[in-house]
């Protein structure tokens, strides 16, 4: 039995003293079974945790070794409903036993948190985001609040939701998203452009960049490492715009973006809501770039924004990130976009009995290559490894059912889309992680789901058995505290 300390952190102290040490028991550990695993991909689950609130789970989890002990922290974000506020839990992710927890001073957290060194004491601490409209750097061992982003300036959150940060050699992004103009006929025009900033780890905007023709932007940008800098590519878009992914350069020791390029979307209304992603999809060590627009046009282009190729789903509304992958074994990265048909992103519902779809497309000329319908909606991003052991990556996606299909967590085979495995969930904005936390050879997957019955809100690992992991899904592997949304793309820059 493990202890933990529950801080309370206000504002850049903590309200109140913490409470005492206090003992958590730790959740019943499951395991795979010694014997040989019967045939078919299975799981176990090894351990849920009670966050002891309630609601629709938005943002995602990281994993970060953030003791030092060698063995890592699922950190998870908590989102309740208001009034209550998001929540950052921090899991030992073998476990999952408490080690802190810390509120924030923000309605829920949509972004997934970044491990950094935030004040140079040589240790990671956690960065969050969300409907705050600030960035907060929390102690990786006990939750305190070391700085945050808006350093007490209240103008400074009038800029809207912030999303998930990104590390930029030494520097950092963050999306601020804008907005918050008058609301006609239930759509909020917005007064406030969206804009990309450029800061320090410890705190301290460096430069910004805001969006053209007052476009607000939702998703996390992608980085690109070039020659002399970074090449950026970030989403833009609005309830009343069409919106573009816009390509920047960032020089390495510079502070200001210059414009490269731009994708448009194909929508009157939306643009990019999700992240766009590079990965290098011919073979030729260049990455290209992918991005799913609103309406449901997945695009791939060159790194100026000159169109590879198009293909569009015959569901609209594309809000989850998508997936790169080598799914049929050519070793070339393929592309996997989920889309639904509720578009509560926009407060309009648009059907009674939603539908989602998740699709897969071939990266060199997007042929696609499978397609399956679902009932609910997706708000989750794919993720993968290979589960069955056939040499090429499957899909596992959280899908928020609807009617007796029910929410549900689902791993699709990358050359068909079948279902491998399916276990019935909770509804679930999150994205999960693949890793195999314990070195036991098992894939593992953790994520943070709400349950139907109550909502409340659970994080949870799964432990895949029967077929050993790729090596690239090791926790001594692992690169990053954030799933890129790229596997097996070697050598593209």
């Amino acid at each position: 039995m493990r202890t933990a300390t529950l801080l309370i952190a206000c504002g850049l102290t903590a309200c109140g003293a913490a409470t005492p040490e206090r003992t958590e028991p730790a959740p019943v550990v499951g395991s795979c079974p010694a014997q040989d695993a019967p045939d078919g991909v299975h799981a176990v689950l090894a351990w849920q945790a009670d966050s002891e609130l309630s609601g629709l789970q938005e943002g995602s989890p990281a994993l970060c070794d953030l003791d030092e002990d060698g063995q890592p922290e699922l950190i998870a974000p908590i989102a309740p409903p208001p009034p209550a506020r998001a929540r950052i839990q921090v899991h030992d992710a073998v476990n999952g036993t408490l080690k802190w927890q810390t509120r924030l001073l923000q309605k829920d957290d949509f972004g997934t948190p970044l491990c950094v060194d935030a004040d140079a004491d040589g240790d990671l601490d956690v960065l969050t985001s969300g409907r705050s409209g600030d960035v907060r750097a929390l102690d990786g061992r006990t939750g305190d609040v070391l700085w945050t982003l808006s350093d007490g300036d209240e103008s400074f959150l009038a800029g809207g939701n912030t999303y998930s940060v990104v590390p930029v050699g030494e520097r950092l992004l963050v999306v601020q998203g804008g907005g918050g103009g008058p609301a006609e006929g239930g759509i909020v025009a917005p007064d406030v452009p969206g804009r990309l900033l450029l800061f320090a780890r410890s705190g301290g905007v460096l430069g910004s960049w805001p969006a053209p023709d007052d476009e607000e932007m939702y998703g996390t940008p992608a980085v690109l490492a070039t020659d002399t800098g970074w090449r950026i590519a970030v989403g833009t878009g609005g309830e009343r715009l069409g919106g573009s992914i816009h390509l920047l350069d960032l020089d390495r020791d510079g502070s200001s973006f210059t414009a490269r390029g731009a994708l448009r979307s194909s929508c009157e209304t939306g643009g990019f809501i999700s992240s766009p992603m590079f990965g290098d999809l011919d073979g030729d060590d260049v990455s290209e770039l992918v991005a799913v627009d609103f309406c449901g046009t997945v695009h791939a282009a060159a790194l100026d924004g000159t169109v590879r190729w198009t293909a569009t789903s015959d569901i609209p509304y594309g809000t989850s990130n998508p997936l790169l992958a080598d799914l049929d074994g050519d070793g070339r990265l393929d592309v996997v976009a989920a889309f639904e048909s509720l578009n509560i992103s926009f407060r309009e519902q648009t059907a009674a009995n939603p539908t989602s779809l998740i699709g897969a497309w071939r990266g060199t000329d997007g042929a696609p290559l499978w397609s399956h319908t679902t009932p609910g909606w997706i708000f989750a991003s794919p993720v993968s490894a290979d589960l069955d052991g056939d040499g090429t990556e499957d899909v596992v996606l959280p899908e928020t059912g609807a009617g007796a299909g029910g929410p549900r967590l689902v791993a699709r085979s990358g050359r068909t889309g079948e279902v491998l495995y399916q276990r019935d969930e909770g509804e679930t904005a999150s994205t999960p992680v693949l890793a195999d936390v314990d070195a036991d050879g098992h894939l593992d997957l953790l994520y943070v789901d709400a349950l139907p019955d109550d909502g409340a809100v659970m994080p949870r690992r799964l432990e895949f058995c029967g077929v050993p992991h790729d090596a690239n899904h090791s926790w001594s592997g692992f690169r990053g505290s954030r799933h890129d949304g790229v596997r097996a793309a070697p050598g593209a820059r």
